[in-house]
């Protein structure tokens, strides 16, 4: 048999990560279709990445608010930028059985299959969450700075972190179990993003006293994260939707997470002409000492110790008259 070299080359061309780290043992998996998907969320954060490692380097001398939210968006870009890597590339996963047979394939190996589940996305998210409060906290600093203040935004960031953790960690640990005992990781996951969600609400609305524009984005924030345990519930954990499009559930997710929310922080709150933009990280002046009144009588001189007071003599004439 005589092979054609173009023939080669077309074979090679496109995307190979699926037949370069094939999965073995599993049922239901990411096809080359999913696979694209992911490459082009790996596209999208590697830009941010560099868009604001750039911004951040060009803004080394100025607004402290920017370089925070440049910062933090850099770091969520690097994690998710390794995270779309590994699953686009078809690596970072765990092959689990699952407890529903929702789908079906021809050459399933076992009743319910077998589901390739990438772990790395879970990871990513248990990095990537305390910048992402950061960033929302950062944009919330209002008026004067003192340490009351800055142990109540302490108190506020370690609340909020620690739901989206619990939510992170219990999905991963649900989705490495083949029985229904997953479903006890999946509420703790439920109860933490539910606590951040009633803590974040109370706080922007009766604390921070957010309004206009910002709360509404905030808003649809809480909502999109609410949606992760229910993405979460219809592939890993359900077994309802295959595995391209779980892929494509939470890489919109992510979307919205990472890169849309922080866009608009960064650009909307960091800009002059911002309402809400914090005051902590403007350049502030000191206000001018008020000139001296003249008008004013000045305060009588206190007397020092063992001083007797002598009354004042007025000379009304008397005296004079008398003489």
């Amino acid at each position: 048999m005589v092979y054609n070299p173009s023939d080669l080359v077309i074979k090679a061309s496109g995307n190979q990560a699926v037949n370069v780290n094939p999965t073995h043992g599993v049922d239901f998996k990411i096809t080359n279709r999913g696979s694209d998907w992911l490459w082009a969320c790996f596209s999208v954060f590697g830009f941010l990445t560099a868009l604001y490692t750039l911004l951040l380097f060009l803004n080394r001398v100025g607004n402290r608010f920017k370089k925070v939210v440049y910062a933090s968006i850099v770091w969520i870009g690097i994690v998710m930028t390794f995270n779309y890597y590994a699953m686009a590339s078809n690596l970072g996963w765990a092959g689990i059985n699952a407890e529903f047979n929702n789908i079906t394939v021809s050459n399933q190996s076992a009743n319910p299959g077998v589901r390739q589940i990438f772990y790395t996305k879970f990871i990513a998210w248990v990095l990537s969450w305390p910048a992402y409060i950061l960033i929302i906290e950062a944009s919330s600093l209002e008026g004067d700075f003192d340490g009351a203040r800055l142990f109540d935004l302490l108190e506020a960031y370690l609340i909020q972190v620690g739901g989206l953790e619990v939510l992170s960690i219990g999905l991963l640990l649900s989705s490495l179990i083949k029985s229904t005992y997953k479903w006890g990781f999946w509420v703790f996951a439920a109860s933490g993003v539910i606590t951040y969600s009633a803590f974040f609400v109370y706080r922007h609305i009766f604390q921070l006293y957010t309004r206009g524009l910002k709360l509404l984005i905030l808003f649809v924030s809480i909502v999109v994260i609410l949606l992760y345990p229910v993405a979460y519930a219809l592939s890993d954990g359900g077994n309802v939707i295959q595995p391209d499009a779980a892929a494509v559930f939470f890489g919109i997710l992510d979307w919205c997470s990472f890169v849309i929310l922080p866009i608009f922080i960064s650009w909307v709150s960091c800009s002059g002409s911002a309402s809400f933009l914090p005051t902590i990280f403007k350049e502030r002046k000191l206000p001018e000492k008020p000139a001296a009144d003249t008008e004013k009588q000045e305060p009588a001189s206190i007397r020092a110790s063992g001083e007797t007071e002598i009354p004042e003599v007025v000379d009304t004439g008397d005296s004079e008259e008398s003489t």
